[in-house]
């Protein structure tokens, strides 16, 4: 008997770890509608505006306590685009990004929390080699079921990053070292 109660109490215990997993829904980026766009002051004149194209990764979302999700992105450096090829060559090269050593950015999140609407992800970006801590200040655009069938989050989101942090060229509080990330995430739950 007293092994009966042992099994019990443990599939008991196993159950509730496996219903509070549960509650952390795994979402993959959907590429083709999920941007990081860039603004950063060129000489101080006006904006110089682009983006990147290749972006994947993926979000783990719990809707009970948002301090268990988290986030995990990569972009091709080389998806670099200003809608100007020689610019773009110019910001592949090793002056930059330097794209053909450094060929992926990565973010990764440490924590994750909410205030009002706004969700607050604090992680490691690893960018040109060099990782530093990011903060992103986020919002949810919308949820629910696409006309696909399958189940969708959209979400928006800032950031600020100098790139002389991340040993690109510049001098700090110089234009054009402050680089301000949009991020338009839309994510497929798996």
């Amino acid at each position: 008997m007293k092994t009966l109660f042992k099994t019990a109490a443990i599939a008991t215990a196993l159950l509730g770890a496996s219903s509070a997993f549960a509650a952390t829904e795994k979402y993959t980026i959907d590429p083709t509608h999920s941007f990081v766009q860039f603004k950063a002051s060129h000489m101080g004149f006006s904006w110089l505006i682009g983006r990147f194209n290749d972006i994947e990764g993926v979000l783990n979302f719990d809707d009970d306590n948002i301090s268990k999700s988290s986030v995990t992105v990569s972009i091709n450096t080389g998806s670099i685009d200003t809608n100007h090829a020689k610019r773009n060559k110019h910001l592949r090269s090793d002056d930059y990004i330097d794209a053909d050593k450094f060929p992926k950015a990565t973010f990764s999140s440490k924590s994750v929390s909410q205030k009002g609407e706004d969700i607050l992800i604090s992680g490691d970006l690893t960018f040109h080699g060099v990782t530093k801590t990011m903060d992103i200040k986020a919002k949810l655009v919308g949820a629910g079921k696409s006309p696909w069938g399958d189940y969708r989050r959209g979400y928006e989101g800032i950031a600020t990053i100098d790139k002389t942090a991340f040993g690109m060229k510049g001098k700090p509080g110089k234009p054009g070292n402050n680089i301000e990330l949009s991020l338009f995430i839309e994510a497929i739950k798996k």
